[in-house]
């Protein structure tokens, strides 16, 4: 299933989430695989939407104050990620979406590989440490 959801803040584009890329998961948002398209360019993003509005019954399982509080999070990540300036050992912050239609959600530059736990793990074996 696709979902499309309107330019918003992300800089006239149209962002495209692909609810069936699940690329993780936290205590409060699911992340998915996207596409950002801006004029005739089309880029992968990583976008992050909160477990509330996810379509598996996540919100039937929360109250509407814990409902606003995660999704008071996700747009202060996105004022957060607004502001950081561009660092080689950062994803991109891409920008971010809300509307009365459907939840806040915040698009950042899609960076492929292992979790940071996988590479903390993989470093500990190398040095002969015991995972932990």
């Amino acid at each position: 299933m696709v979902q499309v959801v309107p330019g918003g803040q992300i800089a006239d584009g149209t962002l495209v989430v692909h609810r069936d890329a699940v690329l993780g998961e936290g205590a409060t948002a699911r992340v998915y695989k996207g596409s950002l398209r801006r004029g005739g360019a089309v880029g992968d993003v990583a976008v992050k939407v909160a477990l509330s509005a996810c379509a598996d019954g996540h919100d039937s399982q929360l109250d509407e104050k814990r409902r606003s509080q995660i999704a008071q999070d996700i747009l202060h990540e996105a004022e957060i990620g607004a502001r950081l300036p561009a660092h080689a050992s950062l994803p991109a912050f891409v920008g971010w979406c809300a509307s009365e239609a459907g939840p806040p959600l915040v698009a950042w530059e899609l960076v492929l590989g292992d979790d940071l736990e996988a590479l903390f793990r993989a470093s500990r074996l190398k040095a002969g440490a015991a995972a932990w």
